[in-house]
């Protein structure tokens, strides 16, 4: 387990968002049609999964991760947006994660028990940056078990 841990701590990026960073300027849209396309692809499943009262939660998902994905192809110098800060991807990645965990929650709250296992890996893990990654595969798992299980 604990080789497993070290190689985790090489090779893991610090968030999935820093996957963007990694391809040339003029690679950006690889990104970003995999964030709309991800998105676009699971709203039919979140809306058929979503009660009435809250598939608002569902568009506000999927808003967030299309803002995710098309925040680096708006105007981008030395690495930040073309607001000159990282604010609209973190605030569209906050409201992807709440509003997608809030709809599992209000739906079928067991699967938020997958959140166990990020609980689990905090103990285990030394570096407090590799966190946010995990945090968001959980809401990834989370969401997608609520939509196909």
């Amino acid at each position: 387990m604990k080789d497993f841990l070290n190689w985790l701590d090489v090779n893991m990026p610090d968030s999935i968002s820093q996957i963007v960073f990694l391809l040339k300027d003029r690679n950006k849209w690889i990104f970003a049609a995999v964030m709309v396309g991800i998105g676009l692809l699971l709203m039919p499943f979140l809306l058929e999964r979503a009660s009435e009262g809250t598939k608002f939660l569902a568009f506000l998902s999927i808003a967030g991760v299309i803002g995710v994905g098309v925040n680096p192809l708006i105007g981008s110098h030395d690495g930040e947006t073309a607001m000159h800060s990282d604010t609209p991807h973190y605030v569209c990645a906050a409201l992807c994660g709440v509003c997608s965990q809030l709809l599992v929650a209000l739906n079928s709250p067991w699967w938020l028990t997958l959140w166990t296992l990020y609980v689990a890996y905090t103990l285990f893990e030394r570096k407090a940056d590799k966190n946010v990654f995990m945090a968001e595969v959980i809401c990834i798992l989370t969401t997608l078990f609520f939509c196909f299980l």
